[in-house]
């Protein structure tokens, strides 16, 4: 009985080695503790070039500018497109007869550009210019009057041309006094007659604005911007007849100095 008790197997012990294989082994990856976050800085803002604010319109500058529109008026001179530029920059203009605000900006340095150019044109370092529309009434740029169709400077004030043949007699006049053409060809006839006395191709640009009729009805016809591109395109075709008529005198001064150097030899 005793070797019975001996041989036979512990029970408890084979339910407990059986409970040990069965159970998951505890021997697994743990997850990584969390880190701390670092805060980041907050990003400043880049540093740009230092922006300067733009000059305020002046009250007084803008009654100034009303003022000389008011008083083209008088002379019966339609204003209801009037602009004036200063530098290239448009700082006053006119819709209907009434100020145009979204295109109106003056200021006092602008104005007093604008009244040297009326009181001493010869003096200003810079470009005034006021237009009706498509007509130019004065433009003076640098020290000189190139168009001054409303009267607006001094007396005093001259236009600059190589060849003036009486300071009186308008631009226009004078270099359409002997065109016999008509339409857009005798626009380019003038235009070459004035290029050819020396007036720079700006001036003459301006004046056919102010005075061509034929401008003036292509205008009307076919709008602004045709008109000017047509405009340039006459003034350019008058520079190219210049240049070949030139060509051959170059070429014959060329052949002559070419001789008399042959003759030193």
């Amino acid at each position: 009985m005793a070797s019975e008790n001996v041989n036979e197997p512990n029970r408890n012990e084979t339910g407990a080695q059986q409970q040990t294989l069965n159970e998951p082994s505890e021997q697994y990856e743990r997850p990584p503790e969390p880190q701390p976050i670092t805060p980041i800085a907050d990003a400043q803002p880049e540093i740009g070039p230092e922006v300067v604010p733009a000059q305020k319109s002046s009250r007084e500058a803008e009654d100034y500018a009303l003022g000389l529109a008011q008083m083209l008026d008088q002379r019966r001179i339609n204003v209801d497109r009037l602009q004036i530029d200063v530098n290239g920059q448009t700082v006053f203009k006119m819709r209907d007869g009434d100020i145009d605000s979204r295109n109106t900006s003056i200021t006092s340095e602008q104005t007093e550009l604008l009244k040297k150019a009326l009181s001493d044109p010869a003096a200003l370092n810079g470009s005034v210019k006021i237009t009706q529309g498509n007509q130019v009434l004065l433009h003076v740029k640098d020290g000189r009057v190139l168009v001054d169709s409303a009267g607006l400077t001094k007396q005093s004030a001259k236009v600059e041309v190589k060849t003036p043949d009486s300071p009186s007699e308008g631009l226009y006049e004078r270099f359409s006094k002997d065109v016999n053409s008509s339409g857009l060809k005798a626009t380019q006839e003038i235009a070459g007659n004035a290029l050819k006395a020396g007036v720079e191709r700006e001036q003459v640009v301006d004046v056919l604005k102010s005075q061509d009729p034929s401008y003036q009805k292509l205008t009307n016809e076919r709008g602004e911007k045709v008109a000017e591109r047509t405009l340039e395109q006459m003034v350019d075709a008058a520079e190219v007849k210049l240049m070949q008529e030139k060509m051959p005198q170059q070429q014959q001064k060329s052949q002559e100095i070419k001789a008399a150097k042959s003759a030193k030899v």
